[in-house]
């Protein structure tokens, strides 16, 4: 199969090459996809964070297997803001590039028809995956940046520091990190998209974000644009 990724130039190197060679692909693109014939390729993979943009470019690609990063909404949620009709086998990715790192990619879809062949095609590359059902964060992300979340309303109790919440956490349930720790791998906008995305979907509160990391989120949005 022919295979076209999708990557950003932000994106760090070592992940758009470690999927080229997982994927066996021929092709990397970090530049606008101006003028690119997608009917030249079977499978078509787009981790950029801003891949659901593109969404509408993919749709209609009939019979194409298309893999597109979706992580702070579902996948059924951007297909419903395109105007297309759903032609390819469509399916999610964590893309968030922790996650792409670890042992197992992981992925839903948007018909559950379509699973096999996806496996099929992620087992002829020797590539360990799990489907999961289309849902905000689907289960990696979401448990961590709960957990995370959780972490923030503790200290904010005055219950731990940082540093023994981590210490806790990795001593009494042998996580590899600590929630701040993971903080900083995942990335706060992921995090708080995340959270935002299943407060918005459930509306329940259990989902709400703790105040102070929607103060840092807010905070690092101000520090970027002062860069």
């Amino acid at each position: 199969m022919n295979v076209f990724l999708v990557a950003d130039n932000n994106q760090n190197d070592l992940i758009s090459n470690t999927l080229l060679s997982k994927f066996n692909a021929k092709t990397s693109i970090l530049a606008p996809l101006d003028q690119l014939n997608f009917n030249d390729y079977d499978v078509i993979i787009n981790i950029k964070p801003t891949a659901t943009e593109f969404l509408s470019d993919y749709l209609e690609l009939e019979g194409k297997i298309v893999i597109v990063g979706v992580v702070n909404k579902t996948l059924a949620q951007a297909v419903a803001n395109t105007s297309k009709k759903v032609k390819c086998k469509l399916f999610a990715i964590n893309s968030i590039p922790y996650f792409l790192k670890t042992n197992a990619l992981e992925l839903s879809s948007l018909s559950e028809n379509n699973n096999l062949e996806l496996s099929s095609f992620l087992n002829s590359l020797s590539i360990p995956h799990k489907i999961v059902q289309d849902s905000v964060g689907m289960v990696s992300a979401r448990v961590i940046s709960m957990i995370i979340n959780e972490a923030f309303f503790t200290l904010s109790e005055s219950t731990a520091s940082i540093s023994d919440i981590n210490k806790g956490m990795k001593l009494g349930t042998n996580y590899p990190y600590g929630p701040f720790e993971w903080l900083d791998l995942i990335g706060i906008n992921n995090v708080y998209g995340i959270l935002n995305g299943l407060f918005q979907f459930y509306g329940s509160e259990k989902y709400k974000i703790a105040p102070n990391l929607k103060k840092l989120y807010f905070n690092s949005l101000i520090e970027t644009k002062s860069l």
